[in-house]
């Protein structure tokens, strides 16, 4: 099991080196069985302090004009004009979550991370403010080499990913309507 960002999985998956991988997806998976395991809203991560973390209403692009933001591959990915500007503006771009997170936390700018991505790194001193534009999401695949028979441990690797995907969408959606 190795953790690595997208690119590396699609990059692996294609070399033969891996068997299985879950990754954001983007039109670099030629050659590759997908299934969406996920949608994941993207929302902008800040200090408490922050002057944004006290909106009580979603963050706009515009709202964003201005801020200094911490630009990073997930980010990158939003293929919305007005995210691929403020991303361009951005002076600081990096690709590790942690890093990112230490300079939101001693307020120094802001990010816009997929929610699940903000909530797994200790985001118990930030907030995380969706954004307004709903269209905002990544998809979340599960992918294997698409003419390949995997191992029969890779197969129950998949099988139990697909498994608990399931749940987690069960127990989202008991929380949702209120059971």
């Amino acid at each position: 099991l190795r953790d690595m960002d997208s690119r590396s999985v699609v990059h692996e998956l294609s070399r033969g080196r891996v068997d299985i991988g879950i990754a954001t997806l983007d039109q670099s998976g030629s050659g590759l069985y997908s299934q969406v395991l996920m949608a994941d809203r993207f929302g902008v991560v800040c200090a408490r302090s922050h002057p944004l973390a006290a909106r009580s209403s979603p963050i706009r692009w515009k709202d964003l004009e201005g801020v200094r933001l911490f630009a990073n591959s997930l980010s990158e990915r939003i293929e919305i004009e007005a995210a691929r500007q403020l991303h361009q503006a951005s002076n600081i771009s990096a690709h590790n979550v942690s890093s990112i997170m230490g300079m939101v936390r001693a307020n120094i700018g802001v990010t816009i991370l997929p929610e699940m991505a903000a909530k797994a790194a200790d985001p118990s001193d930030l907030i995380f403010q969706p954004l307004a534009d709903e269209t905002a999401t990544r998809e979340i695949h599960l992918l294997r080499r698409a003419h390949s028979a995997l191992s029969p441990a890779a197969r129950m690797f998949e099988a139990d990913v697909i498994q608990t995907v399931e749940e987690m969408r069960e127990r989202s959606e008991e929380r949702r309507v209120g059971k």
